[in-house]
C-alpha cells in the first residue's frame, strides 16, 4: 500500500528474484494502517482510525482493479 492509500501488486520471478511486474490500483478511500492477505484475491486493511476493511480484487495481467472494498 502507498502511502497515498493506493494498493500495490508485485510480481517476483521464484528463480532469480527480480521483478516482474508492479500494478498500481485506485485510492482505497481511507488511509490504511497495516494489512493482512487472507488469499490471492481478499486482503484485510485497517485504518489510522482502527477500522477493519475487507478489500476484493480483481486483477488481470495489465491492470489491478478494486472489486469492493467493504467496512
Amino acid at each position: 500500500i502507498l502511502p497515498d492509500g493506493r494498493l500495490t501488486y508485485t510480481a517476483i520471478a521464484p528463480n532469480t528474484g527480480d521483478r516482474v511486474k508492479t500494478l498500481v490500483g485506485a485510492n482505497l478511500g481511507f488511509t490504511p494502517k497495516a494489512m493482512a492477505t487472507l488469499n490471492f484475491n481478499t486482503v484485510l486493511v485497517t485504518s489510522t482510525a482502527g477500522e477493519l476493511y475487507r478489500v476484493d480484487i480483481q486483477t488481470n495481467d495489465s491492470a489491478l482493479a478494486l472489486a469492493g472494498v467493504t467496512k
